[in-house]
Formats: C-alpha cells, structure tokens, sequence
C-alpha cells in the first residue's frame, strides 16, 4: 500500500474543511516550590481560541477545592491566580465555562 504525499494529505485535509499545521509540543519540567512540594511546569503555552483565552472559567474542583465555586475571568491579565488558570487551560486541564 502506498501511503499519501503531504500534498495529497494537505489536499484532503483541505476538501474537509480542514488544514495541517505544524504547532509547537511542550515539554514539562518538575519544579520544587519553596516548602519541597513538587509541581509540573510546561516550557511554553499552546494557542487557545479567543473566545477560551478571554473567557470565564471555573477549574475543577481538585484543582479548586477551597473555592469550589469561584469564577475567574481570563481578560484580568493582572491577578495571579487567572494567569495560573490560563497556564492549566492552555495545558489541557479541563475548565468549566461560564
């Protein structure tokens, strides 16, 4: 079996609506916080759409469990706390909308 060109690839990709691109992989790199507890931290960020980078978001409840219920809005660039919950969007961790 003859396995498809990138042109032809591209070229169907294309038909259905859709196109190949070539997008960055993170890496991750276990870092030690002041107090030995260890977390994961990714060496760059992957693209969201607009409307995931500037929306309101409720992380799960492992990830928030002292404030379960909190909104935080992704467009106040200034509190730390949103800049940590755009690090676990664009990281893949799943976040409630709204």
């Amino acid at each position: 079996m003859k396995s498809p060109t990138l042109e032809t690839a591209t070229r169907l990709l294309a038909a259905a609506g859709l196109r190949l691109d070539a997008v960055p992989v993170p890496s991750f790199e276990v870092v030690v916080d002041g107090r030995g507890g260890p977390f994961t931290v990714p060496d760059r960020l992957s693209r969201l759409p607009i409307r995931q980078a500037l929306a309101r978001v409720r992380l799960p409840v492992h990830l928030n469990w002292s404030d379960p219920d909190r909104t935080y809005d992704l467009t106040d660039r200034g509190h730390p706390a949103d800049r940590g919950v755009r690090t676990h969007q664009a990281c893949g961790t799943r976040v409630r909308f709204g």
